[in-house]
C-alpha cells in the first residue's frame, strides 16, 4: 500500500501474508531450541498414539508472554492443548479443560470489569491497568475420572509475569499453590506417571515436590514461548524435535539460597531502593562460589541423546585464546545438537573472584548418531580480567589460570592451564555511574580462597600448559565529522524529535500513531524526504 511517495508495510488484508507464515515458521523454530529439559526417566519422548490427560492452568491457557511493553497483540495464540489434538494425540481430560476455560474466563471479565472501574478514578486510564495485574485462577481439584484411562499426565504449571508483575515469594506464584502440590501428590498416589510442564517468566521452587512425587518422570521448562508455542512443546513431547534448550540462570533448591532472597523487591519493605551487595557473586558464581548446591544449574538441560565432549588443542593469540573441541552423538536412536561450555578459573590474588565464569561456548551442528564435530571457541583475553573498583581498571592477574569444558556450570572437565608470568593490565576506564550509598559488598572467605585455589593441586598436572602475555588494549572512540552539508537548524529535529512539554510520549501522545512509544520528526519530511519513525512500546511493533 502506498501514500504519496512512502511505501507503507502495514496492510488492511485481514488473510495472513507469505512474510507472515514464514515468520510463524521460525518462532516456531525458535521456540522448539528455546525449551529446556529437566529431567527424564524414560517417558520422553511420548509416542502419539499414547492416551494422556492434559491437566493444569497452561494447558488450554498457555502464557505466550510477558505483561505490559512484553505483550503483543497477535493474530492467534497455540496452546498446548490445541497443538496436541491437532497432532492427533487422544486427550481424555476435555471436561477438566472445559471447567478451567470457563473459571479463566470469568476471572478475565471480572478482571476487565475492575480495570474499567478503577479508570474512572484515575487521570491516566493506563494506570487503573497497571495497578490491576490479572491473575490466572486455580482449577478445580483433579480427581480418578479426569485422568481415568490415560497412560499419563501432562501437567502444566503456568504464572503470569512481566512489566507491572513482579514475582511473588508465595504460594501459586514461586511457590506451588496448595491446589498445584495437592494435585500431584494425589496423582504420586495413584502412581500415575506425570510429565511436568513449567510455563513461566522464571523458577518456580520444585525441591519438595520432586523428592516426594517419584511418579514425576520429567519436568519441561518452557518458559513463555511466543504464540507458536503450543506446536513447538507439541514436537517436543512427541520426539519431532530434540530439546537443545540451556538454562540461563541458577535455579537454587530453596529461595533462602539466593544471595539477595532477604532484600528484592518487597521482601525489605522498601519499594524505594534496592542494594545489590552481591558484587560479582551473581547466579552461577555465587552459588560456586559459596559451595551452595543449586537444583539445576547454570547452563543445564538434557537431550533425547547423549554426547561426549573432549579437548582436542589450543592456540595462543596476540589478545584471545582459541581452544578446539570435539562433540560426538553417543546415542543409538536421535540426532541432536549440543552445548559446548567454556569456564575460566582465576588466581585467587589481586581482587577477589569467582570461583569460574563462563567464557565462551558454542553449539553444534545437528549431529547423527555415531557423528562426530570439531568446534572452535575463542576467549578474548579480557575474559581472564578482573576489575579494579579503586583504579578504574581491568587487570590480568599473574599466576595459573584452570580452562574447564563441558555442558553446563556443573559438568566440567578441567582441559588445560594457563599461566601468566606477570599482572598487566588491558584498559583503563572512567567511573561513569559511581555508588550511590555507602554499603559492604559480599565476599567470600580468605578459607574460601585457598579451597577455590585446590584445583592446582588435584588436577593441573595431568593437562596441557601453556604460557599467555595480556596486551593493553587502546579503545578507539568513534567520532563523527562534522555535518559541513546542512544548517544546524536542519540538524536540531535529529537531535531532538518532536518535543511535547509534559507529555508521556506513550499512549495518545503519539502525533501519527496512538498507542506508540515515541515519534521521531516530520520537521524535515518535506525538504529532505525524511520521514518520521514511529517507535513500538517493546517487543509489540
Amino acid at each position: 500500500m502506498t501514500a504519496g511517495n512512502w511505501i507503507h508495510s502495514g496492510t488492511m488484508d485481514y488473510k495472513p501474508s507469505k512474510r507472515e507464515k514464514k515468520h510463524r515458521m521460525l518462532a516456531r523454530k525458535a521456540a522448539e531450541k528455546g525449551i529446556v529439559l529437566l529431567k527424564n526417566q524414560g517417558i520422553l519422548p511420548l509416542s502419539p498414539s499414547l492416551p494422556v490427560a492434559l491437566l493444569g492452568r497452561g494447558g488450554e491457557k498457555t502464557v505466550k508472554g510477558g505483561t505490559g511493553s512484553g505483550d503483543v497483540n497477535n493474530r492467534e495464540n497455540i496452546s498446548i492443548f490445541r497443538a496436541l489434538e491437532e497432532a492427533g494425540v487422544t486427550i481424555i481430560s476435555t471436561d477438566w479443560i472445559r471447567d478451567y476455560h470457563n473459571r479463566y474466563e470469568n476471572a478475565r471479565l471480572t478482571w476487565k470489569e475492575k480495570v474499567l472501574e478503577n479508570a474512572k478514578k484515575v487521570e491516566n486510564p493506563f494506570d487503573a491497568y497497571a495497578e490491576n495485574p490479572f491473575v490466572m485462577p486455580e482449577g478445580r481439584r483433579i480427581s480418578d475420572k479426569d485422568f481415568q484411562g490415560a497412560k499419563a499426565v501432562i501437567y502444566v504449571i503456568s504464572r503470569i509475569s512481566g512489566e507491572g508483575k513482579d514475582r511473588r515469594r508465595e504460594k501459586g506464584d514461586y511457590y506451588l499453590s496448595q491446589n498445584e502440590e495437592g494435585d500431584l501428590l494425589y496423582l504420586h498416589e495413584k502412581q500415575v506417571p506425570v510429565i511436568l510442564i513449567l510455563n513461566s517468566g522464571g523458577p518456580v521452587e520444585l525441591t519438595d515436590i520432586l523428592e516426594k512425587a517419584e511418579n514425576i518422570q520429567a519436568v519441561l521448562y518452557i518458559s513463555q514461548l511466543g504464540q507458536e508455542g503450543g506446536y513447538a512443546v507439541a514436537d517436543i513431547l512427541l520426539g519431532k524435535a530434540v530439546p537443545e534448550g540451556k538454562l540461563t540462570s541458577t535455579w537454587a533448591r530453596r529461595y533462602e539460597d539466593y544471595p539477595s532472597a532477604r532484600t528484592f523487591g518487597y521482601l525489605n519493605g522498601d519499594l524505594e531502593k534496592d542494594e545489590y551487595k552481591e558484587g560479582i557473586y551473581i547466579g552461577y558464581r555465587y552459588f560456586d562460589t559459596f559451595s551452595v548446591r543449586p537444583l539445576f544449574p547454570f547452563g543445564y538441560g538434557l537431550s533425547y541423546t547423549s554426547f561426549s565432549i573432549g579437548f582436542r588443542g589450543l592456540e595462543i593469540g596476540e589478545k584471545n585464546i582459541e581452544l578446539t573441541v570435539s562433540v560426538k552423538n553417543t546415542g543409538e536412536c536421535y540426532s541432536g545438537r549440543e552445548v559446548v561450555q567454556v569456564y575460566i578459573t582465576a588466581p585467587q590474588n589481586g581482587e577477589g573472584k569467582e570461583y569460574k565464569r563462563l567464557a565462551g561456548f558454542a553449539k553444534t551442528g545437528l549431529l547423527q548418531p555415531g557423528q562426530e564435530q570439531e568446534i572452535k571457541i575463542r576467549i578474548e583475553q579480557k575474559e581472564l580480567a578482573s576489575f579494579r573498583e579503586e583504579s578504574h581498571q581491568w587487570s590480568i592477574d599473574k599466576g595459573s589460570y584452570g580452562l574447564w569444558i563441558g555442558n553446563s556450570g556443573a559438568s566440567l572437565i578441567l582441559a588445560a592451564k594457563i599461566t601468566v608470568s606477570e599482572t598487566r593490565v588491558i584498559e583503563n576506564t572512567h567511573r561513569v555511574c559511581p555508588k550511590q550509598r555507602d554499603f559492604s559488598d559480599l565476599q567470600p572467605s580468605a578459607a574460601s580462597g585457598d579451597e577455590m585455589d585446590l584445583w592446582k593441586e588435584e588436577k593441573s598436572d595431568v593437562v596441557p600448559s601453556y604460557r599467555f602475555m595480556p596486551m593493553k588494549e587502546e579503545k578507539k572512540i568513534y567520532v563523527a565529522p562534522p555535518d559541513q552539508d546542512h544548517p544546524v537548524e536542519d540538524l536540531l529535529p535529529l537531535l531532538y524529535g518532536n518535543i511535547t512539554w509534559g507529555a508521556s510520549n506513550l499512549g495518545s501522545a503519539g502525533t501519527r500513531v496512538p498507542g506508540s512509544a515515541g515519534e521521531t520528526t516530520r520537521a524535515l519530511e518535506e525538504k529532505y524526504g525524511l520521514p518520521s519513525m514511529i517507535m513500538a512500546d517493546g517487543p509489540a511493533g
